[in-house]
């Protein structure tokens, strides 16, 4: 694949912008260095509503880069509309994603076109990231890319532990092979990424309900990931990431919203163990928690609570209405078929089996939720009644009142009959 020309260019790189005229300089610049030829790729700037001289910096650019510039208005933090902008005036088959002020490779196009003519080219490919780590940036790191072209930056300093993408820890433990993980979406970052443009779009590209900082590229990594597309890390087509200012405490708001769009839209385990510990402050920790729940769902297996639930169900003030009922730590296994009249049950369990075996039985009669209680997709006062159960005893040493917090939230009572009376 590389080293072919045609009129049509083998690869788009589609990068979102907002009044970082300077900084995107610095990227197309590193651009127009390519070993590869400037025929075989396109650059897509898609100007999320800028008032500077972005505009300028690509017209300066269109004599040695084949440059498309696409401006949507200023409405407000519309990343994931950008992006998606920039993805419906691509003309290639590949498109890769860069972030305004990551200064590439020299051989970032040959390595990206070579990462996808192998033998399953339909993949994504996450790019190293050399110097990120927005929680810890580094003083040396603006002088070095100042100084020196990324290549003389990398040959200096690419043993350096402040200097390495902040995933290594991640990627050296499963030897950079992702099919090990479980979640491999969580290190889906739009800093540097390619994917062919047909998986793209098939999944509905960025969903744009997710707007501010933080959380839509992870979103529809889940999303590529549940469809089947496996995920990989390619050290070659690296980028550093020229430092700049951070917003830090906005973007953390707006990051905390997302996660919460993200457990509505995907309501199950795994992305609320994101919301969970995004929440908590421990980014990084979402695989030792799944790995926890694992152990408690083990300890959990053939522990049967219908008698809690009972108990709980007998708190209920006698009503001719429909209550609404969630259970944390459900089991379900000894439950009857159908609930008692005027009661909808909501079961909700952090082991997906006993849920599926559920559902065998009653096809579906009563709603289950591969959930843990810690974040659930319900509004305020949803529920008449929540019942947490002893199932949950394992949980809540580490979550603490996580899962009674949760609870009171959506529901106007909550009880936890624990058979061991607690």
């Amino acid at each position: 694949m590389p080293g072919v020309t045609s009129n049509v260019p083998l690869l788009s790189i589609i990068i979102p912008t907002y009044n970082r005229a300077a900084l995107l300089d610095r990227t197309l610049g590193t651009l127009a260095r390519q070993t590869s030829a400037p025929e075989n790729f396109e650059v897509v700037v898609s100007d999320d509503g800028s008032t500077d001289t972005t505009r300028d910096v690509v017209r300066s650019y269109e004599d040695r880069l084949r440059m498309r510039y696409v401006f949507q208005e200023d409405l407000g933090y519309r990343v994931a509309g950008a992006r998606n902008g920039g993805a419906r005036l691509a003309s290639a088959p590949l498109l890769a994603f860069l972030d305004t002020g990551v200064l590439a490779g020299p051989q970032y196009v040959q390595s990206v076109l070579a990462a996808h003519a192998g033998p399953a080219p339909s993949q994504v490919v996450l790019g190293y990231c050399y110097g990120y780590d927005p929680r810890n940036p580094h003083p040396e790191l603006h002088s070095l890319v100042t100084d020196f072209p990324p290549e003389e930056a990398v040959r200096k300093v690419a043993g350096a532990p402040w200097f390495q993408d902040m995933r290594l820890p991640e990627f050296a433990a499963v030897d950079f092979d992702l099919s090990r993980m479980v979640m491999p979406w969580l290190f889906f970052w739009t800093l540097n990424m390619s994917l062919p443009a047909a998986d793209f779009w098939r999944v509905g590209g960025f969903d744009e309900d997710f707007t501010g900082w933080g959380g839509e590229d992870i979103e529809l990594g889940y999303r590529l990931h549940h469809h089947g597309l496996p995920m990989t890390v390619s050290r070659e087509s690296w980028g550093i990431e020229a430092p700049h200012e951070r917003t830090h405490e906005a973007n953390v708001s707006t990051l905390l919203r997302n996660c919460d769009l993200f457990i509505r839209k995907h309501p199950s385990l795994l992305p609320e163990l994101f919301w969970a510990v995004t929440n908590r402050g421990i980014y990084g920790s979402v695989e030792t928690e799944r790995r926890r729940f694992e152990e408690w769902t083990a300890q959990a297996r053939g522990q049967r609570v219908p008698d809690e639930i009972e108990r709980g169900l007998n708190t209920l003030p006698s009503s001719q209405r429909t209550q609404r009922v969630a259970v944390f730590g459900s089991g379900t296994e000894d439950l009857p078929t159908a609930p008692r009249k005027g009661v909808e049950l909501f079961l909700c369990d952090f082991d997906e089996a006993v849920l599926t075996r559920r559902k065998s039985r009653d096809g579906g009669a009563v709603s289950t939720w591969n959930l843990s209680g810690l974040r659930t997709p319900w509004p305020d006062r949803y529920f008449d009644l929540v019942v947490i159960t002893s199932r949950m005893d394992g949980p809540r040493q580490e979550w603490g009142e996580a899962f009674s917090d949760e609870a009171h939230r959506i529901a106007g009572s909550v009880v936890e009959p624990s058979l061991r009376g607690d």
